[in-house]
């Protein structure tokens, strides 16, 4: 943008950026812009073209115009757009304008840019009590995502693969969670703050540079995978798995009851003990702090093997169609 501030011309990327606009008249335009040092909606809509174009596209214009410092301005609400003119052709051009500007709402259909502003503009801005509403919201989202991946065993083995890697160290702990990162983040900046020291204080500079080097140390630590934290991360994945086959073990049992679950009061008591575990699992696989790029992982592979059920599905649906027979009716036999 500093070649467009030093003159009017548009450089290669405003041009395509600008694809769908006329960039000769624009290029006019802010000739005119620069001068002036704003422009109106008019004089904006005049070089877009005829076809719609997208309230992105009329974002960048504007955009554009703000990077160089010419103000977009609404020629009825602003006077000084008449006192910038010649005074004669001003009047003129006022008067030309006169009949137009009564049907306000009329221009606005045909005007985008005056039109998408009119937009951005109803739309009221977020409270601090709104985006904590949308911030709880999002969590919400997440925390059923990650008790619904929970329920599989897909992303149980996956958890499992991850802990094997890591206590084998075939993979850091900083490549699993998101602890060790926010620790190494926390100590560098103790380690930035430490190292701007007045120069008055110069005499315990030698106290000082001793703790910096002992911090240093303690970062070269953390960033080797931290003993203690790739224990407790295995440790982790190691109760969760076996809360998990602990939760599949009682849901067998549910399905084809046994003598622990023969009674209503065994079954109540069976299904509120796999409630509390699935909430344990929840705050254990927090506690874990997985990396993002892992959830997107697991997410990504349960929806191919759900797609893969669906094709499966309408396979079976179309052998029954063709050989009349139910599938479950050939599994029995």
């Amino acid at each position: 943008m500093s070649e467009n501030k030093s003159g009017a011309k548009l450089t290669r990327s405003d041009k395509e950026k600008l694809a769908v606009v006329d960039v000769k008249g624009l290029n006019n335009l802010l000739k005119i812009g620069k001068e002036k040092g704003f422009l109106s909606y008019a004089e904006i809509n005049n070089v877009l073209p005829a076809e719609a174009i997208s309230p992105e596209k009329i974002d960048e214009i504007i955009m554009l115009f703000s990077d160089l410092d010419i103000e977009v301005i609404d020629a009825q609400k602003h006077p000084r757009l008449v006192d910038a003119e010649d005074e004669e052709s001003s009047v003129h051009e006022v008067e030309e304008k006169k009949p137009a500007a009564a049907p306000a709402a009329g221009d606005r259909q045909h005007d985008p840019v005056r039109m998408y502003l009119w937009e951005m503009g109803s739309v009221s801005l977020l409270t601090r009590e709104g985006e904590v509403e949308i911030a709880k919201k999002i969590d919400e989202g997440e925390h059923e995502v990650i008790r619904t991946i929970l329920k599989s065993h897909l992303t149980i083995r996956e958890l499992q693969l991850l802990g094997e890697m890591l206590a084998a160290r075939v993979l850091r702990v900083k490549d699993v969670s998101k602890d060790i990162e926010e620790e190494i983040e926390e100590d560098l900046i103790v380690v930035t703050s430490d190292a701007e020291v007045d120069e008055d204080s110069v005499e315990d500079g030698g106290k000082e540079e001793e703790d910096e080097v002992d911090v240093s140390e303690d970062d070269g630590e953390a960033v080797g995978d931290d003993e203690n934290l790739r224990q407790k991360i295995v440790g982790y994945i190691e109760q969760l798995v076996a809360l998990y086959e602990d939760n599949r073990a009682i849901r067998n049992r549910l399905k084809h009851p046994d003598e622990t679950v023969k009674t209503v009061l065994q079954r109540k008591a069976a299904r509120a003990r796999i409630r509390a575990q699935e909430h344990e699992m929840f705050d254990l696989f927090q506690a874990i702090n997985l990396k993002q790029r892992h959830i997107d992982d697991i997410v990504a592979k349960l929806k191919d093997f759900i797609r893969l059920g669906q094709s499966l599905g309408k396979m079976v649906t179309r052998l029954e169609s063709t050989y009349g027979i139910r599938f479950f009716a050939l599994e029995r036999r």
